[in-house]
């Protein structure tokens, strides 16, 4: 059976953040993410079921950690923030230590069979 899990709120939100800033100050501004980093964000703002592979893929991204925070320079403007809009596409910090912790228990629960 194939797993899915509902991404908490301030996962969404922090994926709303993201995509409110793009529209707001379009793309020669807000430069940050991969298209499959939109494309989580919109999947997150949705509030979509997200697969064991994609719940996956969002728990990798924590080696992106330092970009949780923005940068000194952007703080005025923390949509021209790179790896700090790319890190909210992906849920931002709990949207990905939820995954983490996701991972970790259907880690467990295949260990036990």
């Amino acid at each position: 059976m194939a797993r899915r899990a509902k991404p908490p709120q301030s996962a969404v939100n922090a994926a709303k953040k993201a995509l409110r800033w793009r529209d707001e100050h379009g793309r020669d501004q807000v430069k940050g993410a991969t298209r499959v980093g939109w494309t989580r964000a919109n999947q997150l703002a949705r509030g979509d079921e997200l697969t064991e592979e994609t719940v996956r893929r969002m728990a990798a991204f924590y080696r992106h950690r330092k970009n949780a925070t923005v940068a000194e320079e952007y703080k005025a403007t923390p949509w021209r923030d790179r790896g700090y809009v790319a890190w909210l596409t992906w849920g931002g910090t709990t949207g990905v230590n939820w995954a983490r912790r996701k991972v970790a228990q259907w880690n467990k629960e295949d260990e036990k069979g």
